[in-house]
């Protein structure tokens, strides 16, 4: 920031003289006092003409030419003036303003020194000299030359102001807000000092500070556009987006010519995950300015977050066309890479960030992240170990790592690395997002969801917090709460197809197939190659029994995409139909796809142990622990084969193992709970399934199992509170009004419990009219 501030102080003062002269330069003084420049030129002229050495003559002929802008005719009459008295009384002075006028800078700080030798006394001399310095970059001259002239005039405001300007020139911005805020105590209405303040607070990170100063400078002068602009800037930092794409509209909006703010809005944007509103904003910016190769690279972030792949690398690359060099440009180029499973390319671009930018924390991440699905796990970490020994407080090398120790099931260690990350920023939303989806991914949905909510707090329009937040209350059976959070996102993106998807996934639980189907359609019909919609869309056309339209979407889904958790979805489907041979042979087709993958193993070793393949059934379990050896998910999901092996004992040990590995899972204590049960350990059972409810309050089967276990205790008061309890959490759950039905009919309550049983079978449950025919009749 350089500001110059150059004044002539010509002052007219009535003159008698004894010859036609000195009438003249009487009469000039006259006609410049009254404000008529020009008349007063032709005045002194005279006076010249009529005696060529009127010394005064030309002073103040230089003055009235100073004043009508004509500074070069000044020039030459004050060095007239010298010519005839070279001690003339401020002549170097003024010649010297004049000079600065037509920035000959140079020649007037020579002009300066002379006057300063002249009077070391006069505060102006120093100020204009300082000024003069500031417009060729002398900045430490022209700091000397402030604080000269505040020693003499230690109570002029603008001294403090211009000396804060040129500390801030050369980043000593600790003593320009000092320099500033003496400005301030001497004149508190001066807007452009609580402007320059804070900038210079902005520049020492001291953000919301600066905009405090913003406040008060815009407070003063309402109009000033790039007041706004700084400040919006400023509240970037303290990631509050929102205030910052205001400030953005708002200086647009006062000064159209500030266009690189759509640069700065649409990063705003971005950064609270109005993505498209980022692209409109870099589509303007790039209108305005299309060869910024740093603005196509932006978009093509946008357009990668709007999952438009095809967009994103089109954008990249036409960076990378305008700026062969541009080493963000191929970063960003391996990410989408790697989004699209091109590992080998992502290295390569790498590689090429690194030979422009040797010392690129994000490029060795990305790297030993592509390395990772190379299966070069060794190389992959040397990589990141690599960007955190460049950078310790390095958010991508910790975010790659913990993504990473995601994909092998390491979620303790995940989230530590999004732990550090929170601690070097706190407003990181995406990163509380990441870290609520490793902790559900550890079986704590109550501390995911909590993570999910300071997103949201943060952001709340944040549609990937809003959807991870429905699923993880979905899976507590907390479907009322998921719809309502669906419902919002809808209604902040109604083109986003994921909400309609796991909104109707979550009716299928709560109303039933025939309303979920009207959601699975809504997601096609905004994308019809959506192959999760048609897969869920066939599932629920099988438990609709429609067979034939459930199996052509199914197969439909893996036409689009033969991606393993398509293979998973049909697996489901088989094993929803008892088929179990074919889920088998589905859940090893999702294995073939993705050889890593822990759910296809499970789902396969839980398969196996329903048609009694004992040994293949603990292979897969086996390989699973192999690629994740401390994920106790694997242990829960085996101890349900042992259920199914009839080896009640071996599965509470499993159930045991996975506590031991983390204690606040509570699946694994429910089921263990189970395991009991089919111990007859009924209070065993109940005080797992407590523990499960502890641990996470709105488990609804725990508190279905928990009541089974007390009717089995002839505790059917207790029982038939559990069931109520879970049937608050979904009262279309066909199990519990059975289970209700029959500790009801134990109580004497047959007619009550016979209409429980009468819902349960309405609701799709065999058994409930057998126990009708048995108990009701």
């Amino acid at each position: 920031m350089r500001y110059c501030l150059l004044l002539l102080l010509f002052v007219y003062a009535p003159f008698a003289f004894a010859q036609t002269s000195d009438a003249y330069v009487q009469r000039g003084n006259a006609k410049a006092n009254a404000g008529n420049q020009q008349g007063a030129v032709e005045e002194f002229t005279k006076a010249i003409e009529v005696n060529p050495k009127n010394i005064n003559a030309y002073f103040y002929r230089a003055n009235a030419n100073g004043n009508m802008q004509n500074f070069k005719a000044a020039v030459d009459d004050f060095t007239s003036v010298i010519e005839l008295k070279d001690n003339y009384p401020n002549a170097y002075f003024y010649r010297a303003n004049a000079k600065s006028n037509l920035k000959q800078f140079k020649e007037a700080i020579i002009d300066f020194d002379k006057a300063a030798l002249q009077n070391s006394r006069n505060a102006d001399i120093f100020h204009y000299r300082a000024n003069a310095k500031l417009n060729i970059g002398d900045n430490a001259g022209a700091i000397t030359d402030f604080t000269r002239a505040i020693g003499i005039n230690p109570k002029k405001y603008e001294l403090f102001e211009y000396r804060g300007v040129a500390r801030a020139n050369i980043h000593d911005y600790t003593g320009a807000v000092a320099d500033y805020t003496q400005s301030i105590k001497l004149n508190p209405r001066n807007a452009d000092v609580y402007y320059y303040r804070a900038n210079a607070k902005s520049n020492l990170a001291d953000f919301r500070g600066a905009i405090a100063d913003f406040d008060k400078a815009l407070q003063l002068n309402p109009r000033n556009a790039e007041a706004f602009y700084y400040r919006g800037n400023a509240r970037s930092n303290i990631n509050d987006n929102k205030g910052a794409i205001d400030d953005y509209n708002m200086a647009i909006k006062l000064n159209p010519k500030l266009t690189d703010l759509y640069h700065y809005l649409g990063n705003a944007r971005s950064n609270s995950a109005d993505n498209k509103g980022a692209v409109a904003d870099y589509t303007k910016a790039i209108e305005l300015n299309p060869v910024n190769a740093e603005l196509y690279l932006y978009r093509g972030i946008a357009y990668k977050n709007l999952s438009q792949a095809d967009s994103a690398m089109e954008d990249v690359n036409r960076a990378i066309r305008l700026n062969p060099k541009y080493a963000d440009a191929y970063l960003n180029r391996a990410y989408l890479h790697i989004d699209s499973q091109r590992f080998e390319a992502a290295v390569m671009d790498a590689d090429t960030t690194l030979l422009y930018s040797p010392k690129n924390d994000n490029a060795f991440a990305v790297r030993g992240k592509a390395k990772y699905y190379m299966k070069d796990t060794t190389a992959a970490l040397e990589d990141i170990n690599k960007a955190l020994e460049l950078n310790p407080q390095s958010e991508t090398a910790y975010n790659t790592r913990a993504d990473l120790k995601v994909d092998m099931g390491q979620y303790a260690e995940a989230i530590k690395d999004y732990d550090k990350i929170l601690a070097i920023n706190p407003g990181r939303t995406d990163i509380y997002t990441k870290r609520g989806d490793a902790k559900a991914g550890a079986g704590n949905n109550k501390a995911a969801m909590l993570d999910y909510e300071k997103a949201l707090e943060l952001n709340p329009k944040n549609e990937q917090a809003i959807l991870n937040l429905g699923i993880a209350k979905d899976k507590l059976s907390d479907y009322n709460g998921a719809l309502k959070l669906y419902n919002a996102g809808i209604t902040i993106n109604p083109k986003n197809k994921f909400f309609y998807l796991q909104r109707g996934i979550t009716r299928s639980h709560l109303d039933g197939s025939r309303v979920a189907l009207l959601d699975f359609d809504r997601a096609i019909a905004i994308d019809s190659n959506f192959a999760e919609a048609y897969g869920n869309r066939g599932l629920e056309k099988l438990r609709d029994r429609d067979g034939e339209g459930g199996w052509i979407d199914l197969n439909h889904a893996i036409q689009l995409n033969p991606a393993p958790e398509n293979y998973l979805l049909l697996g489901g489907a088989k094993m929803e139909q008892k088929e179990y041979q074919g889920a088998l042979d589905y859940y090893s087709l999702a294995i073939e796809k993705a050889p890593r993958n822990i759910k296809a193993y499970m789902m396969r070793g839980i398969t196996k142990s329903l048609l009694a393949d004992t040994a293949g059934c603990f292979d897969d379990f086996n390989t699973a622990f192999k690629i994740e050896p401390q994920n106790e998910n694997i242990y829960i999901e085996r101890s349900k084969a042992r259920l199914n092996l009839r080896d009640s004992i071996a599965a509470v040990k499993d159930c045991n193992t996975a506590i031991d590995l983390n204690a606040q899972n509570a699946s694994a204590f429910l089921q263990r709970g189970v395991a009991k049960f089919a111990l007859k350990d009924s209070r065993g059972a109940i005080q797992d399934y407590t523990e499960a409810l502890r641990l996470q309050d709105n488990l609804k089967q725990a508190y279905i199992r928990r009541g089974e276990a007390k009717a089995r205790l002839r505790n059917y008061v207790d029982a038939i509170t559990d069931y109520n309890t879970a049937l608050t959490y979904n009262d279309r759950d066909k199990q519990a009004y059975y289970l209700r039905g029959l500790a009801r009919i134990a109580q004497k309550e047959k007619d009550s419990g016979c209409l429980d049983l009468s819902k349960s079978g309405e609701l799709g449950l065999k058994e409930a009219y057998d126990a009708i025919r048995k108990y009701c009749n």
